[in-house]
């Protein structure tokens, strides 16, 4: 444990900081001031918040032993709290994640996030422990889509490729063609043969990748995120107004009406990316969470964030939760194996369209010069014939 000065002036205390996301409290009128957080408030109170920094950076000094003599590796989304993100060995979005747990050599992973994603983890390393922080915390648009509506659509249009968000279950997946998340589906869907694309569950994302890939029919689905569909169109509007210069960054997940006055679209990733380059000033339109990575970054950067915009799924990860799976076990993520076999292979050809599976093979199956060439030349024959082996037994 470090030692901290308390230092009280003029009825003010001012208290050493290690997390941007522990002063970020705006209920007490928190300013900054480089190495200091300024509460103009009581000492009690200062001292109470004060309090419970030193009691998480504790757990977090304990979790971390704990971690590096189990071997494990903890993955957590940029939507979780500050206190996850920053004991996390990984940071991404869903496709980040996707593609660093194919090269981890941990067999186990704590995986900080909503259930869509430790299923992804599972299936994509059947061999390793997979524990979710929170085995309740889910993403509603994954369960926005039926396996009875995909088959429908294979009846009506002979032509069709079923893409899947990675945020959808591993059910779901077994019965699509590929997966995409936000920061890959403009790229993979352009490498599609097929004319018609039926995009499962996120009606607004499929919305975007329409008007961006024009080549193609693009099928929408009624799903949405209950995040970042539930933007006000006058709450943007009035951040614009009162921040004039700031630039707004958007989620492909929100409406049409939001993505018009947006400066930029993208992912997480993207607009964390964006926001790193030129520009003091921004208008975020995703999930609060991805502030700690900015500030972490950028700590002069003003960001004004669009309505709530918060995840309740997400805030369920917290460091106690982490700590008990550490100390006393945890629920163990299952995925059927026979779903599992089937939800591998979209996963499988998400990593390969987006220019990341050979990598990512590779190192499984211990890399070296002598023979990369031969994996490079196989691997569109290996796919193919995993697909139709597939689909004769489900005939």
């Amino acid at each position: 444990m470090l030692l901290y000065r308390l230092i009280a002036k003029e009825n003010i205390l001012y208290v050493p900081i290690a997390s941007r996301e522990f002063t970020t409290v705006e209920s007490k009128k928190v300013c900054f001031d480089q190495k200091y957080a300024r509460w103009s408030s009581n000492i009690l109170v200062c001292w109470l918040y004060f309090d419970t920094f030193l009691v998480a950076r504790a757990m977090k000094e304990r979790i971390k032993k704990l971690q590096k003599e189990k071997d494990v590796a903890i993955l957590a989304h940029y939507y979780v709290d500050g206190d996850v993100q920053e004991i996390a060995d990984y940071v991404g979005d869903s496709f980040y994640l996707a593609k660093t747990a194919t090269k981890l050599k941990n067999k186990t992973i704590i995986m900080a996030g909503v259930y869509f994603m430790g299923e992804s983890i599972k299936i994509l390393n059947p061999e390793k422990t997979v524990y979710m922080v929170d085995i309740y915390a889910d993403c509603p648009m994954a369960h926005m889509i039926t396996i009875k509506k995909i088959k429908e659509m294979r009846e009506k249009y002979s032509d069709l490729s079923v893409v899947c968000y990675i945020n959808s279950t591993a059910e779901i997946k077994a019965h699509c063609d590929v997966c995409i998340t936000s920061s890959n589906a403009l790229k993979i869907v352009s490498k599609l043969k097929e004319k018609n694309i039926f995009i499962v569950p996120d009606g607004n994302l499929a919305s975007y990748i329409a008007k961006q890939v024009k080549n193609k029919n693009i099928i929408l689905n009624e799903g949405y995120c209950c995040v970042h569909n539930l933007v006000h169109l006058e709450n943007v509007k009035k951040l614009k107004e009162e921040y004039p210069n700031a630039k707004v960054l958007a989620h492909p997940e929100c409406k049409e009406e939001i993505l018009k006055l947006a400066d930029y679209i993208g992912s997480t990733s993207g607009i964390i990316a964006e926001a790193l380059k030129e520009g003091d000033e921004f208008i975020i339109v995703t999930e609060r969470g991805i502030r700690f990575e900015i500030y972490k970054k950028a700590p002069n950067k003003k960001l004004h964030f669009a309505d709530t915009l918060i995840c309740r799924s997400m805030k369920k990860n917290t460091l106690e939760k982490i700590e008990k799976i550490l100390t006393e076990g945890g629920d163990e993520l299952k995925v059927d194996d026979e779903i599992a076999k089937k939800a591998l292979i979209p996963l499988e050809r998400m990593l390969e369209l987006a220019g990341d599976w050979n990598e990512s093979w590779k190192l499984r199956c211990g890399y070296n010069w002598f023979w990369s060439c031969s994996i490079d030349l196989c691997f569109d024959i290996r796919w193919q014939y995993k697909y139709m082996l597939n689909n004769k037994k489900e005939a």
